[in-house]
């Protein structure tokens, strides 16, 4: 979605990589300035949902969660929003200030798709969302100004999903529970912990048998099991549906899409390529030019690469050896033999 791309436009020079602490995946944090204001920016790995199930997904959950930043740029693609918007509601389910960037309009408006940034905004709840064309530049004074207004003035999107059926009866039963432990209500918000746990989110649910929260534990067992009785489905997948109806409903208001969908020139050449039937011969004959090339075409510069390197250069780095004393040395064996030969 080009999200490494707008970090590095906007913390420039000012950036240094590491690891998180105990992991192997690469951390990325930066410095920005905003009039007298200095911002630390850290870049997330990516991920389309806080339902953690790789390691990236896990840090960047626990960042956002556990680390509660000031605010969220959530970079979606403006051409994929169907996608992309199912991680903007999740972040908003936090109770955090979001920022959605919508890059790659220019694809977008390729495809045919206006989107209307006050729809969209209205609809999340009336966070920024600013248009971006990360690799052109484009859009991040936008950001910037952005980023301003939510680190003066914090919203944090007066939207929530609205659970229907015996899935809004459970998780307003755990909200309940959760609000009575002060300490876990500190640390999470009440609806989020709750539908987490009823999406039976491994590493919630691990974190909370650290806290010995076992009364809660439980009541979200049985709460599972009434859900999947009443509804005859997983409460994870029947969250994961109702979200994505959300995200249809914001979609259908904001983006106008073309009566007729308009194919771009590589989908025009994958209908040829890809084909069924010919797809295979074209392939085949791909790879016999690829090999005419390397063993045929590339013969004369081979030949001239080898008397370049192989005659002229080693023969003049052997008499300069020479002329310094250096002939038969183990110096000389490295240079002529094995860097010279080795790169010719």
């Amino acid at each position: 979605v080009g999200k490494s791309t707008l970090f590095n436009e906007l913390t420039g020079s000012h950036q240094h990589v590491g690891n998180w602490p105990g992991k192997t995946v690469e951390k990325k944090e930066g410095q920005m300035r905003l009039g007298n204001q200095e911002i630390e920016v850290v870049d997330l790995p990516g991920t389309y949902s806080l339902t953690a199930y790789s390691i990236e997904e896990i840090i960047a959950r626990d960042y956002i969660v556990n680390d509660k930043p000031t605010a969220v740029i959530a970079v979606v693609n403006a051409a994929n929003l169907d996608r992309n918007l199912y991680l903007v509601t999740q972040i908003i389910e936090l109770g955090l200030p979001v920022i959605v960037a919508l890059n790659m309009t220019d694809v977008a408006k390729r495809r045919g798709l206006a989107i209307s940034l006050k729809g969209l905004s209205e609809r999340l709840g009336g966070i920024p969302v600013v248009e971006t064309v990360g690799n052109r530049n484009e859009g991040l004074d936008d950001l910037r100004e952005a980023i301003e207004m939510v680190l003066e003035h914090p919203h944090t999107g007066n939207v929530q999903i609205r659970y229907s059926g015996v899935l809004r009866e459970e998780i307003t039963s755990l909200k309940k529970i959760i609000v009575k432990h002060q300490d876990l209500a500190q640390v999470y918000q009440s609806s989020w912990l709750a539908t987490k746990l009823l999406e039976n989110d491994q590493v919630v649910i691990d974190q909370l048998v650290k806290l010995d929260e076992r009364d809660l534990l439980d009541s979200a067992q049985e709460a599972r099991e009434r859900v999947e009785s009443g509804a005859g489905e997983d409460p994870e997948i029947l969250i994961a549906d109702q979200r994505y109806q959300f995200v249809d409903k914001v979609i259908e208001s904001a983006v106008v899409r073309p009566k007729e969908t308009i194919i771009s020139r590589s989908e025009k050449v994958d209908e040829i390529v890809t084909h069924k039937i010919w797809g295979l011969p074209i392939f085949l004959l791909l790879m016999w030019l690829v090999f005419q090339f390397t063993s045929n075409v590339s013969a004369p510069f081979v030949d001239w690469v080898d008397l370049f390197i192989n005659e002229f250069i080693y023969h003049w780095t052997a008499q300069a050896l020479a002329a310094w004393g250096l002939e038969g040395s183990w110096i000389s064996s490295l240079i002529i033999d094995g860097v010279i030969a080795g790169v010719g």
